[in-house]
């Protein structure tokens, strides 16, 4: 992956790493994707795969990258692009996605077809303790790492074969929801309203709330909610802020606040997560 990309692992054809970039650096625009790459946003850009429809990353959406192809990115967060990303084995994801779709049997055909899936809660998770890992700067032990990536691998299929809206969404449907979808992975840490959201992408309250449900299947409180939860575990991992700093600066009410949905999400309290991860993936020496 080229650019400015911090390499934490690479074993035969897995490799895992960080991207950080911002929009005034010269490989911001895009370039060539070598192998077969999942992406794990966490700011939010707008990605157009060679062949494909733009799609907008943000932190509840993985990117897939089939290899072998040109890419471009547009500007969305002011940040640039900030990601996880992570090599794979061709050979893994057509296994993962042979039960539903025949054709992955062949060499011939590209490891992936998707170019995004939702970033569910147990991947999320995985990839964010695989990268703290690795970033720690200790030799892992490669059987780990290798069996985080195939379940990681196994998550994200998944989850694309089954990543279909509520009902077929029309053209500019589509289009809407990627409005709100950037709009909101850019202002998480507002306090919003429907009418803030309506008004930011050109659309009616109720239109824009029906459409979003009907082609997400979540709603736009629980689509905001899970990027505030997705902020505060990166906050968690990174920082030793304290827990009603964290919640605040990425949009809850307060500290009861983000812990409630913290647990229902992940099933674990914030400071329990600080606290033993990532217990894991144990270091060896």
């Amino acid at each position: 992956m080229a650019g400015p990309s911090r390499e934490l692992y690479r074993a035969g054809s897995l490799a895992v790493g960080t991207f950080r970039c911002r929009p005034d650096h010269e490989a911001f625009r895009g370039g060539w994707m070598d192998h077969p790459t999942i992406v794990f946003p966490r700011t939010c850009v707008r990605i157009t795969q060679q062949g494909s429809k733009t799609v907008v990353a943000e932190p509840n959406t993985v990117v897939l990258y089939r290899g072998h192809q040109e890419y471009s990115r547009s500007e969305v967060d002011s940040v640039g692009d900030y990601c996880e990303w992570f090599e794979v084995d061709p050979a893994w994801l057509r296994d993962a996605a042979a039960p539903f779709d025949p054709e992955m049997a062949s060499p011939d055909t590209p490891p992936i077809r998707h170019t995004q899936a939702p970033a569910g809660k147990e991947a999320y998770v995985l990839q964010r303790s695989l990268t703290r890992l690795l970033g720690a700067g200790v030799e892992p032990d490669r059987l780990v790492v290798e069996e985080a990536l195939l379940r990681l691998v196994e998550l994200v299929i998944l989850s694309a074969y089954n990543r279909d809206p509520v009902e077929p969404a029309k053209s500019d449907h589509l289009d809407l929801v990627d409005d709100a979808k950037a709009y909101l992975a850019t202002n998480f840490d507002r306090r919003l309203s429907l009418n803030d959201i309506g008004a930011a992408v050109g659309s009616s309250r109720f239109h824009l709330a029906r459409v979003f449900r009907r082609t997400t299947g979540a709603s736009l409180h629980e689509y905001l909610t899970s990027l505030r939860l997705r902020a505060a575990l990166n906050r968690l991992a990174d920082t030793d802020d304290r827990l009603a700093d964290i919640a605040i600066a990425v949009g809850f009410s307060s500290h009861s606040h983000l812990t409630q949905a913290f647990r229902r999400a992940f099933d674990t309290t914030p400071s329990r997560y600080r606290r033993l991860h990532p217990e894991a993936f144990p270091e060896t020496t």
